[in-house]
């Protein structure tokens, strides 16, 4: 068993990343998102790198690779992350490559890749934002599989109950039937995936053994944990929609002056975020080389906020770029004074202290400059850029876009990320954590109070379900009416040995073949049912990651800065061998025990039944 819950856990943690590394490779869109990329110019001017010649270049060299031409798709590569050396898709592509040629180069560009995705504030967020979503997906299949097992196992056990309450006060026709719509009532009245899960652990919390009710408490954390800090998980919410502020402003970080969208950053309140979106726009207009409204922008940001490092930098910017440099020298040296680790503005500043001959503080400037890392900013540039730009731009860093989605989700009315599953919930996910709570307290209560010897118990030779108003006592033990029957009038201990283990085995073959068919539609549902928990909850998972997966086609919230939506046909073939894979495990699995958990009127322990093999069992029927 630990060997096969190993594997699952090895293929769950393997569909967990697969989302999150196609979000970052570019592989999905959404539609109805705006495309930024697909409306550049090829060459714009006053661009720091160029995505749309990038990805051409990319999807370029994935025809070629398609078409054996390895050495082409390199070049095509390489070019590619020359237009963009922020595109992580090219470099995903060449640990391929490498990994394919078993080169030593694999490690150096699978390298390259995840750092960054892990250091650029776009793949950042759809990892967030596809991690999160993926995760609530995940946990509710999750728990429509525990929900199924212990419906199959537990709602007997009710409905027993309840049968021999109708038949003996009522007297009433079809008993089985009319239990089974009188239990049917809530789930009518109160339709929902929570009011279900509330309803289910109201009515067998008390038949649970220890370990299914600790993984029942684990099955609503999600849902607790979701609708109690929704407030944390909708911080997230705006970087989901790529026409919020937020988004704006981080297309706008590394965008040429795009006069389009200066208009739709125009148009959109600020809010909270005005100085960050005078920051935004004088950084479009200075690349757009609109000076006068660049400086004015700067300007009124630095009015709003005297410390403004950022605006100190990009204000110097536009007066060096005029011809200005005393002026430009100003703006630099109040930068520096506000922060001297700052690698642009010591760039920018050596280059103002050349401009006016000032060249012994050039020289501390430049060594500044290198020692905070401004080799490291050049590299973020397209080469081919690189000659546009005298001094550098002054950008807000992943950590400051991150402030500013976190700012704007405080007034934010788009909808929150806690509540994508309202459709299935039916409630809020403030409200469903709520249920799900009332639910637990009242469950706990209630069976608290109860007389166990009240509830349901199962027969202990057979297992078949009884209770204290229809079993016998005898021989120390709680006798079914089929068992009862079996050996009423019999008085040899031998003859009534033989007759209670034949009825033993005739239930257990019954039974047997009973739970196979019901529990083979989910995978993990029959180890559930018969007690295996963790082998049930190892199968339950990677069948839920694997179909999750498959219906998001790898990403919820798409690359809406990809030009190419095609998903690459091994990773529906891998999520649909996962499913085919976890179906084999769940049909074809050993079942040690046949389902047979003693549960006598004064205890709820479990013991072993004796093991009763295929073969055993079928003679003896």
């Amino acid at each position: 068993m630990k060997r096969f819950s190993w594997k699952g856990f090895a293929f769950c943690t393997i569909f967990f990343l697969a989302p999150v590394i196609a979000a970052a490779d570019g592989q999905q869109s959404s539609a109805g998102h705006t495309n930024y990329t697909a409306r550049l110019d090829l060459r714009p001017t006053g661009a720091q790198t160029f995505p749309l010649t990038a990805q051409l270049s990319h999807r370029r060299a994935l025809q070629a690779l398609e078409s054996g031409n390895t050495e082409e798709a390199e070049q095509l590569l390489v070019k590619a992350l020359e237009m963009d050396p922020g595109y992580a898709g090219p470099y995903f592509t060449l640990t391929r490559i490498k990994a394919q040629q078993l080169s030593s180069d694999t490690f150096y560009y699978l390298s390259k890749a995840l750092i960054t995705v892990a250091t650029n504030f776009h793949y950042q967020r759809l990892m967030v934002l596809n991690a999160i979503l993926f995760f609530l997906f995940f946990a509710a299949a999750m728990a429509s599989v525990f929900c199924l097992a212990f419906t199959i196992k537990y709602l007997p056990f009710v409905a027993h109950k309840l049968k021999e309450m109708l038949v003996k006060r009522f007297d009433i026709a079809l008993p089985r039937l009319s239990t089974y719509l009188l239990l049917l009532i809530p789930f009518a009245l109160l339709p929902g995936f929570v009011t279900g899960i509330a309803v289910l652990i109201v009515f067998s919390w008390g038949f649970m053994l220890k370990r299914e009710k600790l993984l029942t408490v684990v099955m609503v954390l999600p849902f607790l944990a979701t609708g109690f800090f929704s407030g944390h998980i909708n911080r997230f919410a705006p970087a989901a929609d790529p026409t919020s502020l937020s988004s704006r402003i981080a297309a706008a970080n590394q965008a040429y002056g795009d006069p389009r969208l200066i208009a739709e950053i125009e148009g959109i309140p600020a809010g909270a975020l005005k100085i960050e979106k005078d920051l935004t726009l004088g950084l479009l207009h200075l690349r757009a080389e609109n000076f006068m409204p660049a400086a004015s922008h700067f300007l009124e940001a630095i009015a709003e906020d005297s410390d403004n490092q950022m605006a100190y930098v990009n204000l110097g910017n536009v007066y060096y770029l005029q011809g200005e440099y005393n002026k430009s020298l100003e703006g630099y040296r109040k930068a520096a004074a506000l922060d001297t680790t700052d690698a642009i503005c010591q760039y920018n500043l050596a280059q103002g202290y050349i401009k006016t001959l000032l060249l012994a503080e050039s020289s501390l400037a430049l060594r500044s400059a290198s020692a905070s890392g401004i080799e490291k900013i050049k590299q973020s540039y397209a080469p081919a850029a690189l000659k546009n730009f005298p001094v550098y731009p002054k950008p807000f860093s992943a950590g400051e876009l991150w402030r500013i989605t976190a700012v704007e989700s405080e007034t934010y009315q788009g909808g929150g990320l806690d509540n994508v599953l309202v459709s299935l919930t039916r409630f809020t996910s403030r409200m469903s954590a709520w249920i799900l709570l009332v639910a637990l307290i009242l469950a706990v209560m209630i069976f608290h109070f109860i007389d166990p010897r009240r509830l349901t118990f199962q027969c202990t030779n057979c297992g078949e379900l009884t209770c204290n108003d229809c079993c016998s006592e005898d021989r120390g033990g709680y006798y079914c009416q089929g068992c009862s029957e079996a050996i009423d009038g019999v008085f040899s201990e031998k003859v009534i040995d033989a007759l209670l283990r034949q009825r033993r085995h005739a239930v257990i073959v019954k039974r047997r073949k009973s739970v196979r068919l019901i529990t083979s539609l989910i995978p993990g549902v029959r180890d559930l049912y018969y007690g295996h928990i963790m082998r049930g909850v190892s199968n339950a998972a990677l069948f839920s990651l694997a179909l999750v997966f498959l219906w998001t086609r790898g990403s919820l919230i798409g690359n809406w800065m990809s030009l190419f939506t095609a998903m690459p046909m091994w990773k529906i073939i891998a999520a649909v061998a996962a499913i085919v894979l976890s179906y084999l495990f769940s049909i074809f699995g050993k079942s040690t025990y046949s389902s047979k958990s003693f549960r006598s009127p004064g205890s709820r322990t479990r013991v072993k039944e004796h093991h009763v093999d295929n073969s055993s069992a079928g003679a003896a029927a």
